[in-house]
């Protein structure tokens, strides 16, 4: 009898401890999803403010200023990048250790992949006066199949990271391929620093989170030790690789290799055969300048002419070069810009003179005329501001004028007229409304809409309810819908695909983004 009542209380007390093992198991299941809603908020609420602000500071300075004004501009600009770098880290990093992260796999342009993330930090390398570079070898297949938002943000965490730790000189972003199996190559990408270096015996834990190289109240560096721990996290997470070579005083080189498959032939596109045959004139200081615009001009089929100074440009003239246009580095100030352009347009009055203006320069003139150029381009150039241009210089075909008509769906006054304004002065026509509920009425009153751009968190009804009823709808069938997202983007990926969307866009959007992704499903871009 005793020993049955020992059997029964052990079991009853073996039952208790197994409740109160499943209660505590399903309470810390719900603390995990709160960590995770709370996570998700924190970054919707934080993004969505510095999106208006980082847009509007955008704006303000495409406009005329003194300059004293466009100095203060400037480093209010820097100071919300650096705010939002500094948050960034610690809310991707959270929101990937609180729950399983998968890749989301679809066709992206390598080139425009990493020419976007360089571009995000020009004004941040222009406050260090650094040189930014980027130099895409021209053999990276055009297409691949990949995590593109994963491979931005671990480039973006690199980058970030070796422009605030160099004080003088520059930093290179380089990209090249090499064939694997099949259809598929490995990208290998290099973040090139000439800043202070890592000692030997700090190499080893240099990616493990909140590691920081210097400690205690005295440092000279801000940040919480979190960017190289997720760049590590996501290269791994996309099958790849990531080291670290390091000299104190000289610099450092981050390399990472991941495995992509090509999602188009190797072959060129056919646009590039517009420029074909043309010849530019590059003269730039600096070698590594040189060989990115280099790798460029091949993409377009474009011969070239390379020299470090003004006297080599000119000799180059005399010894029968013959430039259809020519491209004048301003060296971030070390060339006598005008001594040059005036010799320049003295011996090629005819040649247009394309005025690369640095990151890194001092004072910008009050006009173009006065240094006897055609026009400017800011550096690091991208592909395709260089093809607009070379191609209006060289008497190519004028584009179409574009006035598709574009459905903006954002509750955010501010957000709404940043984008509403970017896209106006591109030429398209903009009709702005203020929540889910509005855009399907809007779409089912007014069928004639070329693209919806679709914020997802908004009152009355949520960009994904909406999206969703859109599709429904016989005009809704066919029109791109871009998702414009304040939150985590990897964890509302597969929500926007299930809802019919095309694709999404992270705030804080910045205009060259935003214009390059509503090109692509308008079709706007060279073809």
């Amino acid at each position: 009898m005793e020993i049955q009542k020992a059997d029964l209380a052990a079991s009853q007390t073996v039952a208790l401890q197994t409740a109160t093992q499943e209660q505590l198991n399903v309470e810390l299941a719900e603390l995990r999803r709160l960590k995770q809603d709370f996570v998700v908020g924190l970054n919707h609420e934080i993004r969505t403010p510095i999106n208006g602000i980082m847009g509007m500071m955008d704006l303000l300075l495409e406009t005329p200023l003194t300059v004293e004004q466009r100095e203060f501009a400037s480093i209010v600009r820097v100071c919300v990048q650096d705010l939002f770098d500094l948050l960034r880290p610690s809310l991707d990093f959270s929101s990937f250790v609180a729950r399983s992260v998968e890749l989301d796999l679809a066709e992206f342009d390598i080139t425009e992949a990493i020419e976007g993330v360089v571009c995000e930090q020009e004004l941040r390398a222009e406050a260090r006066k650094i040189e930014l570079i980027c130099n895409v070898d021209g053999e990276v297949p055009a297409l691949a199949v990949g995590d593109v938002l994963r491979f931005r943000e671990a480039l973006s965490q690199l980058l970030r990271n070796a422009i605030k730790f160099t004080e003088a000189g520059e930093v290179e972003v380089s990209a090249h391929a090499s064939p694997a199996e099949a259809n598929s190559f490995n990208l290998t990408v290099q973040v090139r620093d000439t800043g202070i270096g890592i000692d030997p015996d700090k190499l080893d834990g240099i990616f493990e989170s909140f590691h920081q190289i210097e400690g205690g109240l005295s440092r000279r560096y801000s940040g919480v030790g979190l960017g190289l721990a997720l760049a590590k996290q996501l290269v791994a997470l996309m099958r790849g690789r990531l080291s670290v070579e390091s000299q104190p005083a000289v610099g450092s080189v981050f390399t990472f290799t991941i495995p992509l498959v090509a999602a188009s032939p190797a072959g060129k596109p056919s646009w590039h055969r517009q420029l074909e045959g043309k010849h530019v004139l590059i003269i730039a200081p600096n070698p590594r300048t040189v060989h990115s615009l280099e790798n460029l001009l091949a993409q377009f089929r474009i011969k070239h002419t390379s020299c470090a100074s003004g006297p080599d440009a000119l000799r180059a003239l005399a010894d029968g070069a013959n430039p259809h246009v020519i491209l004048l580095d301003d060296g971030g100030g070390s060339v006598d810009f005008e001594a040059v352009s005036e010799s320049l347009k003295l011996a090629r009055p005819r040649t247009p003179l394309v005025w690369m203006l640095g990151n890194i320069g001092g004072t910008r003139p009050a006009s173009l005329s006065y240094l006897r150029c055609d026009s400017e381009m800011a550096k690091p150039v991208r592909r395709y501001s260089l093809y607009d241009a070379l191609l209006s210089l060289t008497g190519g075909p004028s584009k179409p004028e574009v006035r598709r008509r574009i459905l903006l769906a954002e509750d955010n006054q501010v957000s709404r007229r940043l984008v509403t304004r970017i896209l106006r002065e591109s030429g398209y026509v903009v009709d702005g409304v203020e929540d889910g509920r509005e855009a399907l009425e809007t779409v089912r009153s007014s069928p004639a809409y070329d693209l919806i751009l679709m914020d997802l968190q908004m009152p009355e009804m949520s960009g994904i309810d909406a999206a969703l009823e859109i599709r429904k709808l016989p005009p809704g069938m066919a029109v791109p819908i871009v998702a414009l997202t304040a939150g985590e983007p990897s964890s509302q990926r597969a929500a926007c695909r299930d809802a019919g969307m095309n694709g999404y866009l992270s705030k804080p959007i910045r205009s060259e983004e935003l214009l390059t992704e509503v090109r692509r499903y308008l079709g706007t871009e060279p073809a």
